[in-house]
């Protein structure tokens, strides 16, 4: 099989030589998709299946005291090791998925009001922790701020909305600032218990 492989090899790459040759981009080379996935707002599921679904959001994601889940951000009510600061995003990355799926103009004013009260926890220099300073990295500090820019990142998927973009930008910067290489590693932070997944954790709304 190797020696299949190295053989048909040039064969593979003469195409792409030729073709860079020829002034020809990468885009050009790339096939385009020919179906796209509907919207969620297009899509209606009926029966038992959307009676739950119905009722869940309507009688559960959309009808929580939303207001709550800003504030240990703004108190910073975590102090101690406390992990109250993964509820906002969690609930509101569902927030946004029950908006794009039944958008009401009532659901949308809630998830506005909400990235409202987040983002005015953001401080100067970008950070959103639901932590003290003193407490940087310890515990459950980056596990939250990791909900947090899911949550901006899903309001900016489903909006466009800028401020959302700008203040996970500010956030995700000020970590780059204060951790990685030559400076405190996250792999050393969070719990020990945990092999410091409660930090490394965050690779999801930066990496992906």
């Amino acid at each position: 099989m190797r020696k299949y492989l190295f053989c048909q090899l040039p064969f593979l790459i003469f195409p792409l030589l030729l073709a860079a040759q020829q002034g020809v981009t990468d885009s050009a080379l790339r096939e385009k998709d020919r179906l796209k996935p509907a919207a969620y707002a297009g899509v209606k599921l009926e029966g038992r299946v959307g009676q739950v679904i119905d009722s869940c959001i309507q009688n559960g994601v959309m009808a929580v005291d939303f207001r709550l889940y800003a504030i240990p951000f703004r108190d910073k009510t975590d102090r101690g090791g406390g992990f109250r600061g993964e509820f906002w995003g969690k609930w509101f990355t569902s927030a946004v998925l029950a908006c794009s799926y039944q958008s009401e103009a009532e659901y949308r004013e809630i998830l506005e009001q909400s990235l409202g009260e987040l983002i005015d926890t953001q401080d100067p220099d970008g950070r959103i922790s639901s932590y003290p300073r003193e407490e940087n990295f310890l515990n459950w500090d980056i596990w939250g701020r990791k909900y947090a820019l899911l949550g901006l990142l899903a309001y900016y998927d489903l909006t466009g909305d800028q401020s959302a973009l700008k203040a996970a930008c500010r956030a995700t910067d000020e970590l780059i600032r204060i951790a990685g290489p030559g400076k405190q590693k996250l792999t050393e932070t969070g719990l020990k218990a945990l092999g410091s997944m409660s930090s490394t954790s965050i690779l999801e709304p930066v990496a992906g």
